[in-house]
C-alpha cells in the first residue's frame, strides 16, 4: 500500500510511465499477465460448502498464502473482482470507481456512499496488503462508514493496520470454531460480529455478505432500520444465529432467509417495527426443528405466532 509504496503524480505517469521508460506494449504485457493471475486466485478461493454422509455441514477452502499485492492498483482490482461473487455486490461496480486517483482523500468525504469511503481508505490509507484479507477489510470498512462507525460505543482497533480479528466486537475463525474438526479455514475469517448494544445506526450494507464465513451477528439493541435484504443472509453459508431484536427495522419477515443448508437455528426479531405473519417456510421444518430453526424471538402483537408452538420450544415470544 501507500505506505510501503508510493503513488507517483500524474504528470509522472504522462512523462515516464509508472514503470519507468518501458514501452507501452510491455505495460500492456505486465499488467495482462497480473490481472490474469489475480482471477486464477479469486477462483481458487472459492467456499465449498455441503454436508457429509451424516448430514454435518462442512466447509472446506485452500490455504491461503500470504500474498502481498504489489500495486494499489492491484489492490483496487481484487477488490472489484470480489464485488462480481454475489449479485448483492454487484452494484459497488457502478459506485466504486476503477481508476485509484478518483478514490484519493473520499475516505475522509463523508457525502460518498460508505463503499466508496472503505475503498478508499484500503487503497489510500490502510498498510495491510495481503490478498485474501483485502474483501474482508473492505467489508467491515463499509459497515463502520454505513452504520455511524465514529459513533459507536465500543470501537477499538477500527479502521487501524492491525489485524482486523483484533478490531473491537470482531471475532475469526482462529477464535471462535463453529465445529471442531467439521471443516479447514483460514484463521482470519470473520466468524462473529457482536456489536450488542454499540449505538449502530443506518441500514445493513450489502458488503456485509462478504464476510461469507459469519455464524452469528449479534447486533440487538441498536437503532439498525430500513428492510431485512435476505439476499445478504441466505448468501452466508455457516449462518447459525441472528441477534436484531431491539432495533428499527421494518416490513415483513422475508420467507428466504435460510441458506443452501439450512444451518440458521435463531433467529431473535423482538423490538423491532415489523409486521405481518411469520412465513410459513420456517415452520415446515417442525418434525426436525433442533436441526433446523428452532429459537425465535418475534413481537405477538405485530408478527402472527400461531406458529410458534409448533416451531418453538421455548415458547419465546415477546408481548
Amino acid at each position: 500500500m501507500i505506505g510501503v509504496e508510493r503513488i507517483p503524480d500524474r504528470q509522472e505517469i504522462e512523462t515516464q510511465g509508472i514503470w519507468g521508460k518501458r514501452s507501452r506494449k510491455e505495460v500492456i504485457v505486465v499488467v495482462t499477465a497480473v490481472l490474469i493471475a489475480i482471477a486464477a486466485l479469486i477462483t481458487v478461493l472459492i467456499v465449498v460448502v455441503g454436508k457429509d454422509d451424516e448430514g454435518t455441514v462442512t466447509y472446506s477452502r485452500p490455504v491461503e498464502a500470504n500474498i502481498t499485492v504489489a500495486s494499489p492498483q492491484q489492490e483496487l482490482e481484487i477488490l472489484r473482482a470480489s464485488f462480481e461473487r454475489y449479485p448483492v455486490s454487484q452494484g459497488y461496480l457502478q459506485t466504486i470507481s476503477n481508476d485509484v486517483w478518483d478514490l484519493q482523500g473520499k475516505q475522509e468525504d463523508e457525502s460518498m456512499p460508505p463503499e466508496v469511503r472503505a475503498a478508499a481508505w484500503i487503497i489510500h490509507e490502510d498498510t495491510v496488503n495481503e490478498y485474501h484479507q483485502l474483501p474482508r477489510r473492505f467489508a467491515l470498512a463499509t459497515l463502520f462508514y454505513a452504520m455511524g462507525g465514529s459513533s459507536w460505543t465500543r470501537k477499538t482497533g477500527w479502521l487501524t493496520s492491525v489485524s482486523h480479528c483484533e478490531w473491537e466486537g470482531v471475532q475469526c475463525a482462529g477464535e471462535h470454531v463453529f465445529a471442531p474438526g467439521a471443516f479447514q479455514r483460514p484463521v482470519s475469517d470473520v466468524s462473529v460480529l457482536d456489536f450488542h448494544q454499540n449505538n449502530l445506526v443506518g441500514s445493513i450494507p450489502e458488503a456485509l455478505v462478504m464476510l461469507d464465513g459469519i455464524q452469528e451477528l449479534v447486533w440487538g439493541h441498536n437503532k439498525i432500520g430500513g428492510k431485512i435484504n435476505s439476499e445478504i443472509f441466505r448468501n452466508m453459508p455457516l449462518l447459525q444465529e441472528i441477534y436484531l431484536h431491539h432495533n428499527e427495522l421494518t416490513g415483513t419477515i422475508p420467507d428466504d432467509l435460510f441458506n443452501e443448508n439450512r444451518t440458521l437455528d435463531h433467529l431473535y426479531l423482538h423490538g423491532n417495527l415489523l409486521t405481518g405473519a411469520l412465513p410459513a417456510v420456517y415452520c415446515e421444518a417442525c418434525p426436525t426443528c433442533p436441526e433446523n430453526l428452532f429459537r425465535f424471538g418475534l413481537d405477538c402483537k405485530e408478527v402472527a405466532c400461531e406458529i410458534l408452538a409448533c416451531c418453538d420450544p421455548y415458547d419465546v415470544c415477546f408481548d
